[in-house]
Order: C-alpha cells, then sequence, then structure tokens
C-alpha cells in the first residue's frame, strides 16, 4: 500500500519527470518528492481526482491501485477482487483500511480470518468487520433455500459471538456479477428476526458499476 511506489510507476510507464508529473497534478515538485520518498501516504482529493483524469481511469480504479499496490488486480486473478474493490469504495467513503486479511486472535490457540477490517476515519472505536459471504458457509456447501439462509444467519453468529464486543458490525459481501450469489441475496431479504443484538450488514456490491446495489441490515 504505497502511494510512493505507484506514482513512480505511473511516471517511468508514461516518461514523465518529476518537475512534469508536479504540473499533471498540479502540486509542487517538493511535494512529488515527498510522496515518493514515502512521506504522503495516500493522494489528497485534488491530487487524485488529478492523476484519475491523466490517466482515464475512474478515481475508484485509481486508488485501488494505490491501495492494493502489492495484489494482482488483473482481472479473474483473485476471487478476492471483490473485497478489493469493496474495501476502495468505503476508503473513498470515509474508511480507513486497517488490513486485508485481517486475523483475530480469540484465544492462544484458535483465531479467526476475515477479508479486512476497516476503522472510520477520526472515529477509531467505529470498526467494522468485512467478509465475503462464503466465510460463513461452515456445515452449509450453499444456500438454496429460505431455511438454508436461517442455518447460515445461525453459524455466523455463533462464529461472531467471540468478537462482537470489540465491532460496530460485520459486512458481509456478495458480488451482483455472479447470478448464484444474486438469488441467495434475495433469499435473505425474506428473514426476519425481531432482534440479533448485534449490526449484521449483507450487502450486494458491483465492482463493476463500483458501488453498493443493495442491502440487508439486522439488528
Amino acid at each position: 500500500m504505497s502511494f510512493g511506489t505507484y506514482l513512480k510507476d505511473v511516471r517511468f510507464k508514461m516518461n514523465v519527470n518529476q518537475t512534469q508529473m508536479a504540473e499533471i497534478l498540479d502540486i509542487s515538485r517538493t511535494a512529488i518528492k515527498l510522496i515518493e520518498n514515502g512521506s504522503t501516504k495516500y493522494p489528497s482529493k485534488k491530487v487524485l481526482h488529478n492523476l484519475s483524469v491523466y490517466l482515464e481511469q475512474t478515481e475508484h480504479e485509481v486508488m485501488m491501485n494505490i491501495l492494493f499496490t502489492d495484489k494482482d488486480l488483473s482481472k479473474d486473478a483473485s476471487n478476492d477482487l471483490l473485497v478489493y474493490h469493496y474495501l476502495t469504495y468505503m476508503y473513498l467513503e470515509g474508511w480507513n483500511i486497517e488490513c486485508s486479511p485481517y486475523i483475530y486472535q480469540v484465544t492462544e490457540s484458535y483465531k479467526l480470518e476475515f477479508d479486512g477490517k476497516i476503522v472510520k476515519k477520526r472515529e477509531p472505536k467505529n470498526s467494522i468487520i468485512v467478509a465475503k459471504y462464503d466465510r460463513f458457509l461452515v456445515r452449509l456447501a450453499s444456500i438454496d433455500s429460505v431455511n438454508d439462509a436461517h442455518g447460515y444467519m445461525g453459524d455466523m453468529l455463533s462464529i461472531m459471538m467471540s468478537v462482537l464486543d470489540d465491532f460496530r458490525s460485520v459486512n458481509v459481501l456478495f458480488d451482483a456479477n455472479d447470478k448464484k450469489q444474486c438469488i441467495i441475496f434475495d433469499l435473505f431479504a425474506n428473514l426476519k428476526y425481531r432482534k440479533i443484538g448485534f449490526n449484521i450488514k449483507l450487502i450486494l456490491f458491483d465492482s463493476i458499476a463500483e458501488k453498493c446495489l443493495s442491502s440487508i441490515i439486522y439488528k
């Protein structure tokens, strides 16, 4: 996750020097040096906008490459692409990405792995666990009915019982570009709970449109 490394790579690929890049981004050459030396971790809104215009990419695309410079972001490279897209979306919505993946140490001998942990900017106590829906497929190989959806929720809650106190909620991701996952997501819309004592948010995320299409919240 290095903005400096990313910007250096862009300059070399586009064959521009620091002075030229400073003009492109509408900042000083000193600022370019600071970025490439690692003093500036992430771009400002102005720099991100100017960089995306220059590269003819969306701000989401540019930011994802900055946040995940150490990942293979080519199409079909990994089923984690949905996670990277969602975490980038949340970063642009005002959340810091603390880590991805995220390991929660329950005891010395027992740990849980999730796809990420995000924290609201300037609100350090407001943290969320992020996980793809299949993280919680424990007893079920797939979800094919409302009864399966109930069983899934029971399994997820039993897993989350050991970490609930440390987080505001868990955001569970479904891929809007996967027909099977869209069907599964719709099954959860029929579930009714009086109260579960914890915030669970199921999210249908479209990585192509770079936005959340729908969400279901349980409390």
